[in-house]
């Protein structure tokens, strides 16, 4: 074991023979016994995976390494911790059967169900039980079949041998029989309608013959009505064919009225439209007499602006070299290469402005042409946007006067149409359409009612058949109930007789087990008690151990603590021998003891070694134990003790 309860890490080897498994109380001796009991057969225990892992460990697991019928297994079972929760680890769990894999990474329930086909146990549910009469004797239980009530001690007897089913049985055939005689009660009520149910099957026939007769009749004349309304059919599409025909040339004349009346006021709109621009062609033609070209004198008008920019530049231009002249102190000019003094420097300044006067004249005459370019560029622009207005003014003319032709030719047309539709005509044909409708109509809702009269009864025909089949199937039940009620009544019978019969099969199988019982029970006694020759032992009917001596019962009760301890022991053998054989397995060649002494005084506890010492058939007996008296009968001993909130073995 690995982490499990109090132990770190321990490793047991039991040998045949007697084992005593010692300690103090607490120091961890019973969880060896409960890390074997779970490793055989898991949860089914009762024995919680937290009770198991030892607090503050991850991980922790069990292994079981056993012989059994000639072969060695080896168990595991694994546990790991997961937040709160501890679960079994799949890693860890297996079985082995001579060191050769049959499960690997298996389930819990894997593992238990290889465990039961191991021992040829039946199902989980019982195998614990099993285990714990034929091999596993927990505290207190040695004396615990001696010392219960006899109403006790057989109710637990009849279970662990199966006798108890008798009983269940015998209780259940009481909710049998009352069930029975309720069923016949319910079936001789069901047949009393048998009459009734006769006469609703004759009142059912005549319903459906009278239906039959008015589904006929309504279906002939549907057939009629059917073929009146299709001559009508053929009325009703040649006049529909007239009116829709009629009715387009309404819709045209309706539309050709309106055509004419929006065509005329449209043309009006156009005369009007027309009128006001002529006028305005009339006064833009007169500002377009002088004829000035725009393109010649905006062209004019950017060169004299571009001389005149030449010239100021020009005059910058002398202005700076002849500043750059005066500047000059002493040498020559390079100008006219004289040499430069005061009065060559006047002379300079004089020439200046004779020549700026000169370019300024110049650009004072170029700005006033200027002025004169600007006034005739602007009437040149005018003049332009005039020409424009009236191209346009022109185009749209000519479109006004195409729409007003079109719109003349299509009142004429229209005129024309509206004089070849007839509203007289077409009033009385829509009259003569309107007969024909609402007739065809009357014609179709008779039809459509003669399909709904022929529909309802069809469907109340169904309706009667189907609870006609329904009578006659309540009839054919009926005859079944008749069946049903014999049948039931002998079943009473039987069962009544047969009750009694199970309460006797019940005491008969009892007597056999008994008689089982009772063999092995002195067989068992004579074997831990050779020594004794004054007493025998027995068993009653209700399953009581007594002794006698000399042909006299002897109680229980009265004997020595010893001779208690015997009975005690030689009854829970052989109660485990004969659970064995009705279990279907092998006689168990271990026997496990948890704490044998609870209850027992001094005395008690003094004759057990010699008691245990002289069971010979169970080769190995493992006892765990606080009473240092007990290892008088040990072959081998282990020691537990406990330090630290840890197990070890010694």
């Amino acid at each position: 074991m690995e982490n499990i309860r109090s132990h770190k890490k321990t490793k047991i080897n039991f040998e045949e023979g007697i084992t005593i498994v010692s300690g103090r109380t607490g120091s961890g001796k019973s969880s060896v016994l409960m890390g074997i009991e779970y490793c055989l057969f898991g949860a089914t225990t009762g024995i919680n995976k937290g009770a198991l892992l030892r607090r503050g460990s991850k991980k922790g697991h069990i292994i079981l390494e056993v012989e059994h019928r000639g072969n060695n297994y080896r168990i595991a079972r694994g546990f790991v911790r997961s937040g709160k929760n501890i679960l079994g680890d799949h890693n860890v769990g297996s079985v082995k059967k001579n060191n050769e894999e049959l499960l690997k990474m298996a389930r819990e329930n894997d593992i238990n169900k290889n465990v039961m086909d191991i021992l040829g146990y039946p199902d989980e549910s019982k195998a614990k039980n099993l285990f714990e009469t034929t091999t596993y004797t927990k505290q207190d239980e040695i004396r615990k079949l001696i010392n219960l009530t006899k109403t006790e001690r057989k109710e637990y007897i009849d279970s662990v041998l199966n006798l108890s089913k008798y009983k269940i049985v015998w209780d259940n055939s009481i909710e049998v029989t009352r069930e029975l005689k309720r069923i016949i009660s319910g079936l001789e009520g069901e047949i009393k309608s048998e009459e009734v149910i006769k006469d609703e099957i004759e009142n059912s026939k005549k319903k459906i013959e009278n239906n039959k007769l008015g589904l006929e009749e309504n279906s002939k004349k549907f057939v009629d009505k059917k073929r009146e309304f299709e001559n009508f059919e053929e009325i009703f599409k040649k006049k529909q064919e007239e009116i829709n025909k009629m009715e387009e040339m309404a819709k045209r004349f309706d539309s050709a009225e309106k055509i004419v009346s929006l065509k005329k006021n449209e043309n009006e709109k156009i005369e009007t439209e027309k009128n006001d621009l002529s006028e305005q062609k009339k006064l833009l033609e007169g500002n377009v007499l002088l004829r000035h070209d725009y393109e010649t004198s905006l062209r004019e008008f950017e060169e004299t602006k571009q001389k005149i920019f030449s010239e100021e530049r020009r005059i910058n231009e002398i202005e700076k070299e002849y500043s750059e002249v005066l500047k000059i102190e002493g040498g020559k000019c390079p100008m006219c290469k004289q040499e430069i003094n005061e009065e060559h420097k006047e002379k300079i300044r004089h020439d200046f402005q004779k020549k700026k006067q000169e370019i300024d004249e110049l650009i004072s005459e170029l700005k006033k042409n200027l002025e004169t370019k600007q006034d005739n560029l602007t009437k040149a622009k005018k003049q332009k946007d005039s020409l424009e207005k009236i191209k346009q003014i022109k185009s749209k003319l000519e479109d006004l006067e195409k729409r007003f032709l079109e719109n003349t030719r299509m009142i004429e047309e229209n005129i024309i149409l509206s004089k070849e539709f007839d509203k007289q005509e077409y009033e009385f044909l829509k009259k003569e359409h309107q007969e024909i409708i609402e007739k065809r109509m009357e014609l179709n809702s008779e039809k459509n009612s003669l399909m709904k009269t022929i529909e309802i009864l069809e469907e109340q025909l169904k309706n009667l058949e189907k609870d006609l089949d329904r009578l006659n199937l309540e009839l054919k039940k009926m005859f079944e109930t008749k069946e049903k009620l014999v049948l039931m009544k002998c079943l009473l019978e039987f069962f009544s007789k047969a009750r009694e019969d199970i309460r006797n099969i019940g005491d008969v199988a009892r007597s056999k087990f008994i008689r089982d019982f009772r063999k092995e029970f002195q067989s068992r006694f004579e074997e831990i008690r050779r020594w004794e020759q004054e007493y025998s032992v027995d068993i009653k009917q209700d399953y009581e151990p007594f002794a006698y001596t000399e042909g006299e019962e002897v109680p229980i009760s009265n004997l020595s603590g010893g001779e208690k301890t015997s009975v005690a022991l030689a009854y829970r053998l052989a109660l485990s021998d004969i659970a064995s054989r009705l279990g279907g397995v092998s006689r168990s060649k271990t026997l496990i003891l948890d704490e044998p002494t609870t209850g027992f005084d001094r005395e008690d506890i003094k004759v057990l070694p010699e008691v245990l010492r002289n069971i010979k058939n169970i080769p190995q007996i493992i006892i765990v134990t606080h009473e240092s008296e007990l290892k008088e009968a040990a072959d081998q001993e282990f020691i537990v003790e406990k330090t630290q909130t840890v197990s070890t073995i010694q």
